[in-house]
């Protein structure tokens, strides 16, 4: 099983969810996650974390996720280990094209 990451929200030196980064917002956001997990399994194992820009750590994952508005937070070692998603397919819950991107990273990177 593949491991994947998907920054949710950006917190700036240990302050909470100083930046969110819009995950279905008109779906609401726990039940966008939970069905986006359940469509990936079992190939996939997604986890949502929140991020502290301070901690320069690379999180642990195969696939690190993040939106394109929350990419100049990120260190380069986040960014050459994931991809960038548009902001709008994010806030309007595009489920299709989303996990396209996800599986089509796999399918790639072998």
């Amino acid at each position: 099983m593949k491991k994947a990451v998907w920054i949710y929200s950006i917190n700036a030196h240990g302050n909470a969810s100083a930046f969110v980064g819009g995950l279905g917002f008109g779906l609401g956001a726990k039940k966008y996650q939970e069905q986006l997990k359940a469509d990936l399994l079992p190939e996939i194992d997604l986890q949502f974390i929140s991020y502290d820009i301070a901690s320069n750590e690379v999180p642990e994952a195969d696939l690190i996720i993040y939106t394109h508005l929350s990419e100049k937070y990120l260190n380069d070692g986040i960014t050459k280990k994931g991809i960038s998603l548009p902001f709008q397919d994010v806030y309007m819950g595009n489920m299709k094209d989303i996990k396209e991107a996800i599986t089509s990273y796999f399918a790639n990177n072998k």
